[in-house]
Formats: C-alpha cells, sequence, structure tokens
C-alpha cells in the first residue's frame, strides 16, 4: 500500500510526504519529511495497526491506528519517543470517513 499525507499547519504551510508499505513490520523509507526517514507498518489485529517512525535509526514516533467497529472512523494514539525508548508526550486524533 502506498501512504500519502498532505497536511497543512495553523501557518498554512504544507507538506507532502510519503511511503510504502506491505504492513509486515518491515522498516522502509520515507519520502519527503525531514524528520522521518523510515517507517515500519505491522498489523495487530483486523481493526489496529503499529507504526513505528524514525530517522537515524532513532525512533521518533509510534503511531496506533484503531478503526471503528462501522468502518467509518480511525482514532489515533501518537507516542512520541524521546530516542531512549521513553514516551514524551502523547496526542489523540480521530478521523471520520467523508461520505
Amino acid at each position: 500500500m502506498r501512504v500519502q499525507i498532505e497536511s497543512v499547519n495553523a501557518k498554512g504551510q504544507t507538506a507532502h510526504w510519503g511511503y510504502v508499505t506491505d504492513f509486515d513490520g518491515r522498516n522502509l523509507p520515507v519520502a519527503g519529511n525531514a524528520g522521518q526517514a523510515h517507517a515500519s507498518v505491522r498489523v495487530v489485529d483486523a481493526s489496529v495497526n503499529e507504526i513505528v517512525n524514525s530517522k537515524d535509526e532513532v525512533v521518533t514516533t509510534r503511531p496506533t491506528n484503531v478503526l471503528s467497529p462501522d468502518h467509518n472512523a480511525i482514532t489515533v494514539i501518537y507516542l512520541r519517543d524521546d530516542g531512549t525508548g521513553k514516551t514524551t508526550g502523547v496526542t489523540f486524533a480521530a478521523y471520520e470517513r467523508m461520505r
């Protein structure tokens, strides 16, 4: 699967980056994101996948995506890492399917 991210921050600045994954836990290159060089995605179960993002072989973030039972929303738990395995912050996001 090709993952493409397009975002706009509070200042109106845009970012476009992405990666390819087979959901097999392999660490694969990320293109277009200066803060992230690799992403590893693994399936936990039919509704959950975990991602490990890294730069220079140091883990930077560990998002977990959870698909709702009706398949109309995804909740993401973003864990920020200090590079030694310690979580330094947690952010939650919810995305709803647009119809």
